[in-house]
């Protein structure tokens, strides 16, 4: 597993995500995770709910490997309340 760094600005403003930091298995699998910790499956009023975007817009960069113990899913994620 690894650690990577998603991030988006298709949406942007109050009460949206920036950022996430997620444990994954791949770059793919790791787009697939959405802030709240489900599946970021591209359904656009689903994604709306949580002010993120579909897979096509998220960046993502390895920022390490992950330690045995951690789990696949959100490590952090940004919000910006308003």
């Amino acid at each position: 597993m690894n650690l990577y760094l998603l991030s988006q600005t298709a949406n942007s403003g109050y009460d949206t995500y920036s950022n996430l930091v997620v444990c994954a298995e791949s770059a793919a699998d790791a787009k697939s995770i959405a802030p709240d910790g489900s599946e970021n499956n591209g359904d656009v009023e689903n994604d709306n709910l949580w002010a993120w975007t579909t897979p096509e817009h998220i960046c993502v960069e390895l920022i390490g490997e992950a330690k045995d113990n951690l789990k696949r899913g959100v490590i952090l994620a940004i919000f910006h309340e308003g």
